[in-house]
């Protein structure tokens, strides 16, 4: 995990904008717990499961406006791997990404009709936001890995994503290459 924050204080706020006194403050933090499960089923296949549980908060303030977030999630991951040639292995998996996600924002409102639009923003009525959404995000994956060297991987493959909250379908093909350019230096 990680918990890292930073403020200023002003208790002499500008005369023309008295709702930027107080403070300005921006927090990050996370927590995670992970578990992982490795089985080595036979010469050619493993099999990769992993767990894990998460907490994630990012909060900004500056006057009486702030803007909070805060996620719950789980995250579950099965892969399959299956070396048919020497320098060849198909990996297959499994992801579910999924939570709860709360919102609150207070934030200066446009300036009404009328209203000048350099008008301090503390004269106008706040515009504010509270919100609790739930989000689950099932996908597939299926990748080849071929190593014809033993410092080339070629990572063709394709990802199926779903956004169950939104209905939303992403169909991803994609392909990755590393070569590492001299034998006794590697970087992870």
């Amino acid at each position: 995990g990680s918990d890292d924050a930073f403020e200023i204080f002003n208790d002499k706020p500008p005369a023309g904008e008295p709702a930027a006194g107080g403070g300005l403050g921006l927090h990050t933090a996370f927590q995670r717990l992970q578990l992982i499960y490795d089985d080595q089923l036979s010469a050619n296949q493993k099999l990769r499961w992993m767990m894990s549980f998460g907490h994630d908060d990012i909060d900004f303030n500056i006057g009486t406006f702030f803007f909070d977030l805060s996620i719950y999630s789980f995250t579950n991951r099965f892969e399959y791997n299956h070396k048919l040639a020497k320098s060849f292995s198909l990996n297959a998996g499994l992801d579910f990404n999924g939570g709860s996600a709360a919102v609150a924002v207070r934030l200066p409102a446009q300036p009404a009709p009328g209203q000048p639009p350099d008008a301090p923003f503390s004269t106008r009525p706040p515009l504010q936001i509270d919100q609790v959404r739930t989000f689950s995000r099932p996908a597939a994956y299926i990748e080849g890995e071929w190593t014809p060297t033993d410092r080339l991987r070629v990572v063709p493959g394709v990802r199926f994503d779903y956004a169950l909250d939104t209905g939303g379908v992403d169909v991803a093909p994609r392909i990755n290459a590393r070569y590492q350019i001299t034998k006794g230096l590697r970087a992870t």
